[in-house]
């Protein structure tokens, strides 16, 4: 292993430790209007460039605030259902992509409903996991 390696290496580590520690700062994405029938995407390493230090994110908080009833889909497949005036929480998940599609009959308007995606910092369980 070259000295290069080991400097990225070590570098890799630390920013490891400190995501463990401190976890990553909230990305807050705002949909726009999603018509009745219609869709929108979120891809974190395009719509959030900054995102990818902290590689996967594992923590999504949902907020719909809408009259309308959305399906959720995760990574391109499908997750769950979003009720009107819910707000859902979704932990221990690797996130990299999410979709809402609205199969209700009226739109979701903006800015009604919003995903805030983060890391939260390693647990107690966490650290119990990777120990063993």
């Amino acid at each position: 292993m070259t000295q290069v390696h080991y400097v990225k290496d070590a570098v890799a580590a630390r920013r490891r430790r400190l995501i463990d520690t401190d976890g990553s700062p909230n990305f807050l994405h705002t949909f726009s209007t999603i018509s009745a029938s219609g869709s929108e995407s979120v891809v974190l390493q395009k719509d959030f460039p900054a995102s990818r230090r902290y590689e996967p994110l594992t923590s999504c908080l949902l907020t719909n605030n809408s009259a309308a009833d959305l399906d959720l889909h995760i990574n391109g497949r499908p997750f769950g259902f979003i009720p009107a005036g819910v707000i859902t929480s979704i932990t221990d998940q690797a996130i990299w992509s999410i979709k809402l599609v609205n199969n209700d009959s009226v739109s979701a308007a903006n800015p009604l409903v919003r995903a805030n995606f983060s890391s939260p910092p390693m647990g107690a369980d966490m650290a119990a996991r990777r120990a063993v």
